[in-house]
């Protein structure tokens, strides 16, 4: 376990005890920055990445998705500010605990180094949304299964779920009130907590849209009765074919009597 050195323990304003003085950044803390951005960046980019090939194999053209597309994008520009923004708040807040006002026991190293909780932490769950928001993107060739429909909605509460992590950014303010910290560390806690709702709203829209789809093909008859009415009209068809076949050679047959008849 690696201590950071002059570090100065302080109460809050609420009588919490934080950090208020530490010294240079440490080597470990360094490399927990750095992880934290390039895992932003690689979750971000797997999200565009399958989002531009779906898209791209998809026709543009059909109504479905000339329809739905807002929604797809809405969800992508909601994503890519949550995590932007979130990124940089844990970035942010790992090089820089004592802007943070950092509680004792957040900021105290148990394995590694200091600040390891936060950084931790962030791990799964920038994985578990960058993940749920990828396979979302891969069900939209598929929307007009029921059971793809059912999936994305799972998907959709997944992203929700996910979103909710930002409310855990707002305990900052149960340690400090608001106007003691710097207007940069505001922006990155309470803009992770907007973000984050924005993000939920995109991913309720989706499902609401999603929702009314299934329930638009819950309508539509199925597969075995579409079966049976194909099968009916097939032998309607050769019904009327066989007595339009069958009044041809009748009337061949007259007119070949006739014939022999004048003779």
């Amino acid at each position: 376990m690696e201590e950071g050195q002059g570090v100065v323990v302080g109460v809050s304003s609420f009588g919490r005890p934080i950090v208020v003085a530490e010294g240079d950044l440490s080597a470990t803390r360094y490399y927990f920055v750095v992880l934290t951005v390039l895992l932003s960046l690689c979750a971000l980019l797997h999200v565009v990445r399958r989002f531009l090939q779906l898209s791209t194999k998809m026709q543009l053209s059909q109504a479905s998705w000339q329809e739905k597309k807002l929604y797809w994008w809405g969800l992508l520009v909601a994503f890519t500010v949550y995590l932007i923004i979130h990124g940089a708040h844990y970035a942010d807040n790992i090089a820089r605990p004592v802007a943070y006002f950092e509680p004792m026991w957040l900021y105290r190293g148990y394995l590694l180094s200091t600040m390891e909780i936060t950084f931790f932490f962030n791990w799964p769950a920038t994985i578990g949304g960058a993940l749920a928001v990828g396979a979302l993107f891969s069900t939209v060739p598929s929307e007009f299964f029921a059971a793809t429909l059912q999936r994305q909605k799972r998907l959709c509460w997944g992203i929700v779920a996910y979103s909710a992590t930002a409310l855990l950014t707002l305990m900052h303010y149960s340690i400090e009130p608001p106007t003691s910290y710097s207007w940069e560390v505001n922006v990155t806690i309470a803009g992770e907590g907007v973000a984050g709702g924005i993000l939920a709203l995109a991913a309720l829209m989706l499902k609401r849209m999603v929702t009314r789809h299934y329930q638009s093909l819950e309508s539509l008859p199925h597969e075995s009765e579409l079966w049976d009415l194909s099968s009916e009209g097939e032998l309607r068809e050769d019904k009327d074919a066989g007595t339009q076949l069958s009044s041809t050679t009748h009337i061949r047959r007259r007119s070949r009597d006739s014939s022999v008849s004048n003779e």
